[in-house]
C-alpha cells in the first residue's frame, strides 16, 4: 500500500510541474553571440537599412553555424554594415511572412528566385547558416551555407 502511494505521488508531482516552454524569446530577442548583441535586427528590418549591407542569418543549435563562429565573427566585428539575425528570434507569425520552399527544388533554384527582390515575402529563409548581401533595399547574393560563406571569407 505504501508503495502504491509513493507511486502515485511521484506521479502527480510530475504531472505537476510546470511545462512552460524554456525557448520563449521575447522581441527584440537579445543574442550576445557576437558583439554583445549590438548587431542583432529584427526579421521585419531585412530590407530596411540604406547602401550595402550583410544579414548573417543562423542558430543556436546549428553545428555549422558554431564551427564558422571563429571566422564570421572578425567579419562581423571589422564591418559595420553586418547584422545578424537569429532563427530563435523571429516570431511565427514573421517567420511565415518570408517566402515557403515547396517541393524538392535545389537551393540554387531558391537562390536564384529571390536574387533582385527586395521584400520578405519574396525571400527564402533556406537554412543557417547563410549571409544575405542586400544592396540599396535588394538582395544581390546569398552565400548558402558554411562552405560558401568559409570561402566567401576568404578563409
Amino acid at each position: 500500500m505504501k508503495k502504491i502511494i509513493l507511486i502515485i505521488c511521484s506521479i502527480f508531482s510530475l504531472v505537476s510541474c510546470n511545462n512552460e516552454e524554456t525557448n520563449n524569446f521575447e522581441e527584440p530577442f537579445i543574442d550576445d553571440s557576437f558583439l554583445n548583441g549590438t548587431r542583432n535586427i529584427l526579421a521585419s528590418d531585412f530590407y530596411q537599412y540604406e547602401g550595402n549591407y550583410y544579414i548573417y542569418y543562423y542558430s543556436l543549435m546549428c553545428e555549422p553555424c558554431k564551427d564558422l563562429k571563429e571566422y564570421i565573427s572578425p567579419f562581423i566585428g571589422d564591418n559595420e554594415n553586418v547584422y545578424t539575425l537569429c532563427v530563435q528570434s523571429i516570431s511565427d507569425d514573421l517567420f511565415y511572412t518570408f517566402k515557403q520552399k515547396e517541393g524538392n527544388k535545389e537551393y540554387e533554384v531558391y537562390v536564384n528566385e529571390m536574387l533582385g527582390k527586395s521584400s520578405i515575402e519574396d525571400t527564402y529563409l533556406i537554412g543557417t547558416p547563410t549571409l544575405y548581401e542586400i544592396n540599396e533595399h535588394k538582395l544581390i547574393n546569398v552565400y548558402l551555407g558554411y562552405q560558401s560563406i568559409y570561402k566567401f571569407l576568404g578563409e
